[in-house]
């Protein structure tokens, strides 16, 4: 479990280093916000909170992202994902203080909570009690469960459990038992193809559960990640929905990202001072992948500036504001989002494409090469994993 310091705000906590030369923030004598209290905390290396008003701040934070867009309407059925750790339980903390409230901010949707099943590496036994021990952690807060899983499922011995169906259309036969990553494929690619099915996957759930909408547990800094992974890969023109607070590639479901605007001490203060003890789940990153080296990047950067993640959130947003002037009719069938900017006459995909035509030798006519690419519905970056799914 992770254990949270409240009294202060320690800028390196590497084991390296000696504590007597780690550097403590002193707090302020007068929380920032009430100007009367004493704080307990200390967030971004300058905000001073005392509890009440660090708790009062976190519920605000969480009701306006959602209040801002206005989405869901009394009695809608939202479908929680639940992956673990500070971020989900602190999000079902959220809804249950929501729907608990007798005032017109009460939550008046339907929240259900799914958990997708992945920890491959563990022996059954360990993953038959982890699902238990979710089970139990979820009852507290009166929100019914289900669970499934990309590959297999098995019936659990908890009472709360209810079982799902897994994603029909997923390719198994290029799951490895047998290795670290989760595909018979780069580390990197593994991780950008469980991310897609796991969003089909959740997309899937919530049809059958007659759920409109999705709420997801990204972080600020899991978005931050998301945006740098995205322009790494190729995947520059898919920034507006799979970092932006709402994400509308499936015209029927739409998925919601309420805590973008926290970090993971934000939320562990937050469990912490309501006394919750998070389930941490034992799913070991593949070290050698794209998306874990720049997740370790912005993390280190944003230990030694704090304003880092902000900066490429901002950044992010303003690529978005761009990319949403208009959408394109032309969608990938792999990932659900865009083939090409709309308006951009030449993009980096189509310049190397265009290297490419000019360096290899011509194979087939100009009639079936058009033929060719009118059929083709990928994105550019899709259209290099294509192979591994057929």
């Amino acid at each position: 479990m992770c254990s949270v310091s409240v009294t202060g705000d320690i800028e390196d906590l590497s084991n390296s280093v000696p504590i007597s030369k780690l550097k403590i923030k002193r707090l302020p004598d007068k929380c920032n916000k009430c100007k009367e209290h004493k704080p307990h905390i200390l967030l971004r290396n300058k905000d001073a909170y005392c509890k009440d008003c660090f708790l009062a701040s976190t519920n605000h934070k969480f009701r306006a992202i959602l209040g801002k867009h206005r989405l869901i309407k009394d009695n809608d059925r939202v479908l929680i994902h639940y992956t673990g750790g500070h971020s989900s339980t602190s999000l079902l903390n959220f809804l249950k203080t929501g729907l608990e409230l007798d005032t017109p901010k009460k939550v008046r949707y339907v929240p259900i909570c799914l958990f997708v099943e992945n920890q491959f590496n563990l022996p059954r036994d360990e993953r038959k009690t982890k699902l238990n021990d979710i089970a139990e952690e979820v009852k507290k807060f009166n929100i019914p469960l289900f669970y499934s899983s990309l590959i297999d499922f098995y019936e659990s011995e908890g009472e709360n459990v209810c079982i799902y169906e897994t994603l029909e259309d997923f390719p198994s036969k290029i799951y490895d038992t047998k290795k670290e990553s989760f595909f018979k494929t780069s580390q990197t690619l593994s991780n950008d193809l469980e991310k897609i099915y796991g969003r089909k996957l959740l997309i899937s759930a919530a049809k059958k559960l007659n759920c409109k909408f999705i709420f997801t547990p990204e972080l600020s800094t899991d978005i931050a990640s998301q945006i740098l992974s995205d322009v790494a890969l190729g995947r520059g023109s898919h920034i507006p929905s799979s970092t932006g607070v709402c994400d509308t590639r499936d015209s029927e479901v739409t998925i919601i990202r309420p805590l973008r605007v926290f970090d993971i001490k934000e939320l562990a203060l937050y469990n912490y001072f309501h006394s919750l003890d998070p389930i941490i789940l034992n799913v070991k990153p593949a070290q050698n992948s794209i998306q874990t080296l720049i997740e370790n990047f912005v993390e280190e950067l944003q230990s030694n500036y704090p304003a880092t993640v902000t900066t490429i959130l901002k950044t992010g947003e303003k690529l978005s504001m761009v990319n949403n002037k208009k959408k394109t009719a032309e969608i990938c069938y792999i990932c659900q989002s865009p083939i090409d900017v709309p308006f951009q006459t030449l993009t980096s995909s189509k310049a190397i494409k265009f290297s490419c035509d000019i360096s290899q030798p011509k194979k087939q006519n100009s009639v079936q090469r058009e033929e060719d690419e009118s059929n083709k519905k990928t994105c550019f970056s899709c259209s290099k994993i294509e192979e591994f799914l057929l």
